[in-house]
């Protein structure tokens, strides 16, 4: 009867989230007994006595227009795709990640094909697969050449590499990663200052790359 009323509670609170004047992705099912808590005890970070319920999350279809590949700072090129921009959960999601070419094969997803859309735990948007499998669409070309500096890709494994080290976005990437939080913590040092910086001060964008960002 426990487990019962639980699941009945977590049904009435998913059919409620969406007329809530705020957001929630999970419920929290707690011991309500003192005694049973102090019984059940904690592990080094979590009570025994509570566990975290995530609901499903939220799909809605759209167009895909188009897909960008990017290159990252470690040179690893990865495709975005770009879509009809539509509202999940109070925020309009317009891009959506994809991880790699086999996750465009897998997913069978195609240019101007409608797609289900989702925010990964509410978060980051996800293409999970098309809306009809019979909806003629164009193929998504993947890159043989790096789409900013055209050196010839490497592919390791599921994964596709620009193997030049100089190649902008790359450094640009090394030059932010320098400046972020976790590493310098250099204050208002965006991607786009490193941007300008790579163009205006090419020399000063190689040592920083020389010293190992």
């Amino acid at each position: 009867n426990c487990m019962k009323d639980i699941i009945e509670e977590i049904n009435n609170a998913e059919k409620k989230r969406q007329n809530l004047d705020f957001q929630i992705d999970g419920m929290v099912i707690k011991v309500t007994d003192y005694k049973m808590r102090e019984y059940l005890g904690y592990t080094d970070k979590f009570p025994r006595w509570a566990i975290a319920y995530k609901f499903y999350a939220e799909q809605v279809p759209t167009k895909l227009i188009d897909v960008v590949w990017d290159v990252g700072r470690t040179g690893k090129v990865t495709p975005t795709a770009h879509l009809k921009p539509v509202d999940i959960g109070g925020a309009t999601v317009k891009r959506a990640t994809l991880n790699n070419k086999w996750d465009i094969l897998r997913k069978k997803v195609k240019l101007n094909v409608d797609v289900w859309v989702r925010r990964s735990n509410d978060v980051i948007p996800e293409i999970m697969g098309v809306v009809d499998e019979n909806q003629i669409g164009e193929e998504i070309p993947v890159p043989t050449n790096c789409p900013s500096c055209n050196a010839v890709l490497e592919e390791k494994g599921m994964l596709l590499f620009c193997p030049n080290k100089m190649c902008k976005p790359q450094i640009v990437a090394k030059i932010a990663h320098f400046a972020s939080r976790d590493a310098m913590d250099i204050e208002f040092l965006s991607d786009k200052t490193a941007s300008q910086l790579v163009d205006e001060f090419n020399i000063i964008a190689c040592f920083i790359y020389s010293i190992g960002c």
